[in-house]
């Protein structure tokens, strides 16, 4: 089976986890006792974050981050890339190096850049991806220089104006100057919503595909919707995909359940694959 990890919030509670903030050292124990191979972090203020405590607890528990997640900063605080007031749009520049320093301190894993770009508005779209633009040229240099990968993350239509699809996501980081250095997160849930053929948008990411997001159709845990992830995980195989793939689910039909049957999910996503998987 491929590397694995699973949403686990630092320092504020998200839906897409079934540990809260104040469980994190539980979420830790869970995530070795299922054989995850790492964590995704959601941090909203990283300056906030105990660096060499939160290393000591990783070494512990045999544990990588695999990705820290950037959202929660626009979600709690109301800050995004392409807000309309120019110092709001600085202040999310500025989270987003802090995110990168910390992943620079924590072993270097992936930078996400998800709502924190901004919900947009089709009236102001054309607009509002020059700010875009602009943020992530910027973001883009200091996280070369800070050796850490960013990567954009397609979002389905119903929350946000702003990339929702693989292609047009592909073709504007085309448009950014050090968008090359930028890669993809590709989430099955988004992509059910947004994408016409899962497995072939998959294919034109190619080595621009750097994560995995896990979820069904209906957000619930892989299997427990109409998503056809054997094909998805042959599409990974025939692609030689190296990466993690992560659970990023809502706790439905609830929290103790996605606990429980988590890594069974996994296994069954991977089951069905042809000889030579992940």
């Amino acid at each position: 089976m491929n590397k694995i990890s699973a949403t686990i919030p630092l320092q504020f509670d998200t839906g897409f986890s079934p540990f809260f903030a104040a469980e994190f050292d539980e979420a830790l124990s869970w995530l070795a006792e299922n054989r995850f191979d790492g964590i995704e972090i959601c941090v909203s203020d990283p300056k906030r974050v105990n660096v060499e405590e939160l290393n000591n607890k990783l070494r512990r528990h045999h544990l990588v981050v695999t990705a820290v997640s950037t959202g929660q900063a626009r979600a709690l605080e109301g800050i995004s890339l392409t807000d309309s007031i120019r110092e709001v749009r600085e202040s999310a520049v500025q989270r987003l190096r802090e995110h990168v320093d910390l992943a620079a301190a924590i072993g270097f894993p992936l930078v996400t850049i998800g709502l924190l770009r901004g919900a947009g508005n089709p009236g102001t779209k054309d607009r509002d991806l020059t700010y875009l633009a602009e943020a992530l040229e910027v973001c883009a240099a200091y996280a070369e220089c800070r050796q850490v990968e960013l990567m954009v993350e397609p979002i389905n239509r119903y929350e946000t104006t702003l990339l929702n699809t693989v292609d047009e996501t592909v073709a504007f980081l085309a448009s950014v100057a050090g968008g090359e250095q930028i890669g993809i997160l590709f989430d099955t849930f988004h992509a059910n919503i947004e994408e016409a053929d899962i497995c072939h948008s998959l294919e034109k990411l190619g080595d621009r595909l750097l994560h995995l997001h896990f979820a069904d159709s209906n957000r619930w845990l892989p299997g427990m919707g109409h998503i056809d992830f054997s094909q998805i995980c042959d599409t990974l195989r025939k692609m030689n995909y190296g990466g993690y793939v992560s659970l990023e689910t809502i706790n439905m039909p609830d929290r103790m359940v996605v606990r429980s049957r988590s890594q069974t999910s996994l296994k069954q996503c991977f089951a069905g694959m042809k000889e030579g998987g992940l």
